[in-house]
């Protein structure tokens, strides 16, 4: 990774270079989709459609929801569906999703529900997102994602790229693309603490704000085009190397020579069977 990529050197323009990327880059990681289970009529299925439910979709539903009621939640079929963008978003991991729908309709709704009071009422995330860890199949990385519908603003999603991306040069167990997540709550509150810095220092140079949901794409970004298998898409294959003649040893051509030859000059076969 180049130093004008860096988290910490990052300008606003390249900033919005690299977002204005994303949506292309998760519509080559959508195909070929793979399978989260048995995919119903009309559902979402491929990772840019789950994408775009959970960026524009649902957090405008858990808006309306707010304004109707004074209060918001999410319902369980809406947390299968987040678990199933971040099992093709990430990790392929389906003991995931199996824990997430053995939740019961109700215990998601409340759970979801106080997470969300809590978190507008003191605006710290720590209690909030413990609060959804109580859910099945619901760690720090997955409520993260949880929490971040009800305010995209301020959370991040806990992605693998973006965490990497803004801890890169900072102690930790490995540097760079090669460190090692614990995906504790600690580890998650360090992340915030430089999606928050890096989003501050945007602001300050840009003269706009800037998301943490806008941090969060622009590490997936950085972090994906990190990889051979990414940053290798689009360039053209170099021809390969034209073969040179292999030239035979001097033992093997005296060796051709003194094999018995017929009148015209091919090779005598042998009268013995091979064995």
């Amino acid at each position: 990774m180049t130093a004008d990529l860096t988290s910490a050197r990052i300008s606003p323009e390249e900033f919005d270079r690299v977002l204005a990327r994303y949506e292309a880059l998760i519509e080559t990681l959508s195909a070929p989709s793979r399978s989260t289970g048995h995919a119903k009529e009309g559902a979402l299925e491929t990772l840019a459609q789950l994408d775009a439910w959970r960026l524009k979709v649902l957090p405008d539903v858990v808006r309306k929801r707010e304004k109707g009621n004074g209060s918001t939640w999410l319902e369980k079929s809406e947390v299968e569906t987040l678990v199933k963008w971040k099992l093709k978003h990430g990790k392929f991991r389906p003991r995931l999703l199996q824990l997430a729908e053995s939740n019961a309709p109700t215990t998601v709704k409340d759970t979801t529900r106080n997470a969300f009071a809590r978190f507008a009422s003191v605006a710290d995330p720590a209690e909030a997102l413990k609060t959804l860890s109580s859910l099945k199949g619901v760690g720090p990385a997955t409520a993260s994602l949880l929490l971040s519908i009800f305010d995209p603003t301020t959370i991040p999603f806990f992605s693998d790229e973006c965490f990497r991306w803004v801890m890169y040069d900072e102690p930790g167990r490995g540097r760079g693309w090669d460190r090692k997540i614990k995906y504790d709550a600690r580890e998650y509150a360090d992340y915030l603490t430089q999606v928050q810095a890096l989003r501050t220092r945007l602001a300050g140079e840009a003269g706009r704000d800037v998301s943490a949901q806008d941090v969060e794409r622009v590490g997936f970004v950085v972090g994906k085009e990190a990889e051979p298998s990414i940053s290798s898409l689009g360039k053209r294959a170099s021809p390969a190397p034209a073969q040179r003649p292999v030239k035979k040893s001097l033992a093997s051509a005296e060796s051709e020579r003194k094999k018995p030859k017929t009148a015209d000059g091919t090779l005598r076969r042998s009268t013995r069977s091979n064995r």
